[in-house]
């Protein structure tokens, strides 16, 4: 919110209020409004007094250091200092206790810019930009305003304009600006200027000049919406002027900033969420109605953009900029909140089975396609404007950042048509396996290629840092694997030692926390969060899943998911707002046109040659063992693996960190591509489906996913039932057993047949005709008669303990049973990844196993680098079994008894 700042004006030592426009050379042409008697540090007392931070001190001309100096002794830490200031004295006032530097005439010898003196100066500063204010005092020419220096009187070759302001923002903390035609004339602001500064600046800016009465201070806040401070010099009362007193000056500014500031953004606020709601509301009714109707040709996404763009015109033409504000695009909420439930649920519901089947296929799109494509359309777009044709001038790093923003695909409307067609499992999982890869490797190349922009430590991209790049980049990917991967074996192991799934609701919040810790700890490592979220995921449903109790397990799939779908429609909507919203934007049609052929073809170099290279090396293995197989990847599959490579949000949030002066075009230019490419590529999938002839309507025989159909493994989940565990000390147990709730058995066979998935829980192997009334017809004493009668006559089974025996599943619907599968065709010989059938026959040869004839860890790992692939990849399916499942996890047998 806008704020008065104060200023401290010295010429010749002394403290002075100058019309701007006499400071020259000659003292006869100065005119002066006040000339004080007091020195400069009773100015910086005073200001102390009344707590009014960040002011000002400009030293005109030379002659000035010793009263400069103490005015940041008498309150250190507080006050800027500026004039004179170079990359060799800069550090000095620092030291000396000024707050910031302000540098100006020193930036631009022979009155043009230099982006070199710049970073020498940011250097001596150590590379701290918020030590460093940028004064771009100015005057107006030919309807403009240019950059003005040596006491306000030289004008430079920089147009103060939303490229400049840009290019420099980077560099400093915040903005001074001089209006030198106006200052010390106490005529009024200049508020074509203020608005233009609110506009084009997303740092702190301080206005000067013109300022005369308390009113000004309410028209820079109203003209700026808030975002322009004020600086009011010959009118205040301390420097001789009758239009402000410095106390009220000091009043109205803590009114402005504190209570109707907090009251005024919660209403804003308010209604910004509120439009957002009342919009994902009817983005999902919408979706309601195509799925009731079958309505294929239009989906959810796209309403929902259409939508976001039509609510972002309203705001847009609407006056004020509050609302406008509040709902523009936020790159650090994008991360933060709206990308980790879906990258948590794709790794979480990850059908594991297929995307192994698959998985040298899906790595070969997810990390050769994502590089072909970033350095494709970065090449394209670097060669395009060499071209003096739209203005732009980009350095390779830009244009590689570009590219690497734009290799993020986002199938989302494409993988839900396939899903309401049942397209072909493989092809499913081949796209949506490398789209979630591909995110994760997109934003790590991105990154990896901001460390070499301009201005940065690591200096500019060569040959020989191209190669410390792509080892920086490897080592981010795989080490946020590796911390992915240990968050989730750790949580399994914290499940399976302690007894937590007694307690679902802080079970569930722990799962849930734990997976989200793995994110941002990741970040605030320097890893990459997305990849360790996924991989956590991933190694939370293969290991910790089966160490939950059922709530947990029945928690954890319905909220991963109901999360995920509110953040798709979420972001959909936020990107229509953004392109109506978002003022530092600048538009390059051109560009923008070259920018979606590029992606066209940089997609075709990524997806055709090298579904050619999975198609040869499939068919030279079958060969080599005298077989004969079908492409892995027929050509219509790689036609729609090219039209699923839509561009989505991961591109919009990395754009933001698009910077410099081509940073407006550049994020104008990934936003709009975005859009355009989930319209069009979006919008015609049904149509291709029916062009390409992929067959549709497969329904894989594999367990339900509804949210009652929890999968087990080998009859049952795995957790800790009874014993001592951490935090954990059992009752004694009673060892009376009362027989008369134990059925009287004719003929030697039970009366009712019974199957229990888990221990002391039981399933009838068939449910009543009523469904669930029947489950809640039935008597608790029959219930509690049922589980003594299966506790006592269970093999391996005792009778529970009484703390063991108040923590039970049995109000829940009963695990969900496999239905017979069919025989399954034979694998392909020579596929890429060659999957081991689920039932693993080890090769022929000497057994290396444990005395009571299980596998050893140790044999087993020498097998595998013995092995041939086909066979290596069935002993490490047999590592996971034998294993690594059986350490993390509670064996069926050990954990409860087995199944009745």
């Amino acid at each position: 919110m806008t704020r008065f700042r104060p200023c401290i004006d010295l010429h010749t030592g002394r403290v002075k209020q100058i019309v701007g426009g006499t400071l020259t050379t000659s003292s006869d042409d100065l005119k002066t409004n006040y000339v004080s008697t007091h020195s400069a540090a009773h100015y910086a007392e005073l200001y102390r007094a009344n707590d009014l931070r960040g002011g000002h001190v400009i030293m005109l001309g030379p002659g000035n250091d010793e009263a400069a100096l103490s005015t940041v002794k008498a309150w250190p830490s507080a006050l800027q200092v500026g004039g004179g200031i170079t990359d060799q004295n800069a550090w000095k006032w620092i030291e000396a206790g000024a707050e910031k530097v302000i540098i100006t005439s020193y930036l631009f010898p022979e009155a043009r810019f230099s982006l070199q003196r710049l970073k020498a100066v940011l250097v001596t500063l150590q590379n701290d930009k918020n030590r460093l204010v940028i004064d771009l005092s100015c005057r107006r020419k030919d309807g403009t305003w240019y950059v003005a220096m040596n006491k306000w009187q030289t004008l430079t070759d920089m147009e103060i304009s939303q490229a400049s302001i840009t290019m420099l923002e980077p560099f400093c903390s915040e903005f001074l600006i001089h209006a030198a035609d106006n200052e010390g004339l106490q005529q009024g602001i200049d508020e074509e200027l203020v608005s233009k500064l609110a506009q084009w600046a997303s740092v702190p800016v301080t206005y000067a000049g013109g300022g005369r009465t308390l009113n000004d201070l309410n028209l820079v806040r109203d003209t700026s919406g808030g975002k322009v401070d004020l600086t009011i010099g010959s009118a205040l009362d301390i420097f001789g002027g009758s239009g402000v007193q410095l106390d009220e000056c000091n009043v109205k500014t803590k009114s402005l900033i504190a209570p109707p500031e907090a009251g005024e953004k919660e209403i804003f606020s308010s209604w910004a969420l509120f439009i957002l709601i009342v919009l994902l509301i009817t983005a999902l009714f919408a979706s309601y109605l195509l799925q009731q109707k079958r309505i294929q040709a239009v989906h959810e996404t796209v309403i929902s953009i259409f939508a976001g763009m039509a609510v972002g015109l309203i705001i847009r033409v609407t006056p004020g900029r509050s609302i406008q504000d509040s709902v523009s695009f936020d790159y650090q909420f994008f991360f933060n909140l709206l990308l980790p439930p879906i990258i948590l649920a794709s790794g979480y519901e990850l059908h594991q089975a297929n995307f192994f089947r698959h998985i040298g296929t899906i790595l070969t799109f997810a990390f050769a396609g994502t590089f072909i494509s970033a350095v494709a359309l970065g090449v394209i777009l670097y060669l395009w404007t060499r071209i003096p044709l739209d203005g732009l001038d980009i350095t390779f790093v830009d244009a590689f950042s570009v590219g690497a923003t734009l290799s993020a695909t986002d199938p989302v409307t494409i993988l839900a048509i396939f899903n309401l067609y049942k397209v072909e499992p493989k092809l499913y999982t081949v796209i949506f396996g490398e789209s979630i890869l591909n995110d994760a490797i997109a934003i790590v190349l991105f990154e990896t290629a901001q460390r070499y922009k301009d201005g940065s430590a690591a200096g500019s991209l060569t040959v020989l840092t191209l190669f410390e790049a792509i080892g920086i980049f490897l080592l981010v990917f795989f080490g946020s694997l590796l911390i992915g991967v240990v968050v989730g074996i750790g949580t399994a192991l914290a499940l399976k030692y302690t007894l937590v799934r007694r307690f679902p609701k802080i079970e569930s919040c722990l799962v849930i926390l734990i997976a989200y810790a793995s994110y941002f700890f990741s970040n605030g490592v320097h890893m990459s969060g997305i990849v360790s979220l996924l991989f956590c995921g991933i190694t939370l449903k293969h290991y910790a899943y089966y160490n939950m109790s059922r709530r947990t397990q029945l928690t954890t799939k319905f909220l991963f998911q109901v999360l995920a779908q509110l953040s798709e429609n979420f972001i959909f909507i936020y990107l229509g707002l953004t392109l109506f919203t978002e003022t530092n934007l600048e538009p390059k049609p051109l560009f923008i046109l070259v920018t979606v052929v590029g992606i066209c073809a940089a997609r075709w170099l990524s997806v055709f040659p090298l579904s050619k290279a999975i198609n040869w090396f499939i068919r030279y293995k079958a060969r080599r063992r005298g077989m004969e197989v079908a492409d892995e990847l027929p050509y219509s599959y790689q036609a729609m693996l090219f039209w699923a490579g839509l561009r989505g949000a991961v591109g919009v949030a990395l754009a933001a960190g698009l910077s410099g002066s081509n940073g407006p075009a550049l994020r104008m230019t990934v936003l709009v591509v975005v859009v355009l490419t989930v319209i069009i590529f979006g919008g015609t999938t049904a149509r291709m489906l029916e062009i390409l002839g992929i067959r549709t309507g497969v329904v894989e025989e594999i367990d339900s996913d509804d949210e009652f159909d929890i999968e087990t493994s080998n009859g049952g989940t795995y957790y800790k039932r009874a014993g001592t565990a951490v935090g954990h000390t059992p009752k004694r147990p009673d060892h009376t057993i009362a027989l008369d709730s134990v059925n009287q058995r004719a003929n030697g066979r039970p009366q009712q047949s019974l199957r229990s998935s888990s221990a002391h829980r039981i399933s009838p192997n068939r449910r009543p005709g009523s469904g669930i009334g029947g489950r809640k017809a039935s008597s608790t004493s029959h219930r509690e008669h049922e589980n003594a009668e299966q506790n006592l006559l269970s093999r391996g089974s005792s009778t529970p303990s009484e703390d063991e025996a108040s923590f039970s599943d049995d109000d829940l619907p009963p695990a969900a049973r496999r239905s017979p599968r069919r025989p399954s065709p034979p694998p392909q010989v020579g596929e890429l990844d060659e999957p081991p059938s689920l039932s693993v026959v080890p090769p022929a040869g000497p057994a290396h196993t444990a005395g009571d004839g299980s596998f050893s860890a140790g044999g087993t790992i020498r097998d595998i680098f013995s092995r041939s692939t086909g066979d290596r990849a069935a002993w490490f399916k047999q590592l996971d079994e034998e294993i690594i499942k059986p350490t993390l996890l509670l064996d069926q047998g050990k954990g409860g008894g087995s199944s009745v």
